[in-house]
């Protein structure tokens, strides 16, 4: 049986007291990182995977440290294996853990990089990878860095990882890419949920959640089915993989990211989704939005998934449908828009979808505003309607 004299031992073993130890703030140690701030938001994303996927989740925690955030997940109901490369440091964690008995909670000493090249894909529903990967970029290098994420996100489902940036003056921030987010190529979607303050400098990282099954960003984690770059079959280079659109049952996800070249353009037109969803809520022909956010970096959009095919897939492929409904049912939108001080600049038949009954509605409304101009030529509205009747009648 252990004692306190034994836990103060092995606190004095220490290298550094980087996080508060669990369960003994009483013992008045002062650790280097502030950590129950970024414990708040852990557990919420935990909570909202965990209510997705419909029980407690199997949690890896690479670079456990003194087993804080292990322990305080585990005493949710989780299942979690610490992994860290300082003996003292699971040594105390285990310790911690012994005091637990009812806690899921086991603590292993290795290197990062040599634990995940055994691990078993599916043993995990989460990774924790918080403050890691700037050290494994100075010791290894961007590109070893970058493969062995991309091994992890065929491994364990998501990830959540707080990324150290280029930009702290710090010694090893000249070894880290400039795009963080480059080290996580491998994960279809990928958001930055928030950022923290560290114990280095006035730089704040960010925290990110990576998935190529789940979408987060901050209320519900939804399981997608299907994701794409580019929103119907012609798609726009231009673009650069700035956008992706993520679908799941009746709603989907729209994420944009605020970069060059298509920053400013990307930033107006979630803007102006935004606002138009906003402005004709509780309308029955128009999509129901569920969740939106602009940031320095990223812009998105959750909203209900109207049933259908685009137009333009109905045209490409000889699908039938009548010609005269669907340019009813684009008026009927058109009016409502301009009923609403709107107007689309951009009609075209890959922005517009038809349900299995025959009936039309327009899609796009990034594509609204109250300009009353086409962003294309022919830049006359009534124009543009008749290029898109014309199209629409002769295929």
């Amino acid at each position: 049986m252990t004692t306190s004299r034994d836990l103060a031992a092995l606190i004095k073993a220490l290298p550094e007291i980087y996080q508060p130890i669990y369960g003994h703030h009483e013992l008045g140690e002062t650790s280097s990182r502030p950590t129950d701030d970024r414990l708040a938001r852990l557990r919420a994303t935990i909570s909202a995977v965990a209510t997705e996927v419909g029980r407690p989740l199997r949690i890896l925690d690479l670079g456990s440290a003194q087993g804080y955030l292990s322990l305080s997940l585990a005493a949710e109901g989780h299942a979690v294996t610490g992994v860290d490369m300082c003996a003292p440091n699971v040594a105390i964690s285990q310790h911690l853990a012994s005091e637990h008995p009812e806690f899921k909670a086991k603590f292993v000493i290795e290197y990062v990089n040599q634990y995940l090249e055994t691990l078993e894909p599916g043993a995990f529903d989460v990774v924790l990878l918080l403050s890691v990967l700037h050290h494994e970029c100075h010791a290894r290098g961007t590109a070893a860095v970058t493969a062995m994420m991309d091994g992890l996100a065929k491994k364990v489902p998501i990830l959540i990882a707080e990324l150290a940036l280029a930009t702290e003056p710090v010694y090893w921030a000249p070894s880290l890419p400039q795009d963080e987010q480059s080290l996580l190529s491998g994960y279809t979607f990928v958001h930055e949920v928030c950022r923290f303050p560290t114990h280095l400098s006035a730089v704040e990282r960010p925290l990110i959640f990576a998935s190529n099954s789940f979408w987060y960003f901050g209320a519900k984690c939804t399981k997608f089915d299907d994701a794409t770059q580019e929103p119907h079959a012609l798609g726009n280079p231009a673009n650069a993989g700035t956008r992706t659109y993520f679908f799941a049952n009746d709603i989907m996800a729209k994420r944009f990211r605020l970069v060059a070249p298509r920053g400013e353009f990307n930033r107006m037109e979630m803007s102006r989704e935004i606002s138009a969803l906003t402005a004709l809520a509780g309308t029955d022909r128009i999509p129901r939005l569920i969740e939106s956010g602009i940031t320095q970096t990223e812009a998105w959009i959750v909203r209900q998934c109207l049933p259908g095919q685009l137009l333009l897939d109905l045209i490409r492929n000889g699908g039938a449908y009548d010609p005269d409904r669907v340019i009813k049912g684009v008026l009927e939108d058109l009016s409502l828009f301009e009923a609403h001080g709107l107007f689309h600049n951009d009609l075209a038949p890959w922005n517009v979808i038809v349900d299995d009954a025959g009936d039309a509605r327009i899609i796009d409304f990034g594509a609204l505003s109250h300009t009353k101009q086409n962003a294309v030529w022919p830049l006359d509205l009534v124009q543009a309607l008749l290029q898109f009747v014309h199209i629409v009648t002769y295929r």
